[in-house]
């Protein structure tokens, strides 16, 4: 969703994003069966794990993004085609 309303966003922090919450997601199921022996997340705060994983997700979205280069303008311009 950050990629329809932010120009800076590009495929390295799209997937940087989806790998950062791949590995909460899988994270959480993982501790949670460590210490619940059977398969259930580990609910960080009593949230959801999508909670946490979608915060995480944005953050290193953001933070990728912000490190590597933008994209060109010829792609902002396709999708983002401003009318003046």
């Amino acid at each position: 969703v950050l990629a329809l309303y932010w120009r800076r966003f590009n495929r390295h922090g799209a997937l940087a994003a989806m790998l950062a919450g791949f590995a909460v997601h899988l994270a959480s199921y993982s501790i949670g069966y460590a210490v619940f022996r059977e398969f259930r997340p580990l609910k960080i705060g009593g949230f959801d794990p999508f909670i946490p994983q979608l915060l995480i997700s944005l953050l290193v979205g953001v933070l990728v993004c912000r490190q590597t280069q933008p994209p060109s303008e010829e792609i902002v311009q396709r999708y983002f085609k401003a009318t003046q």
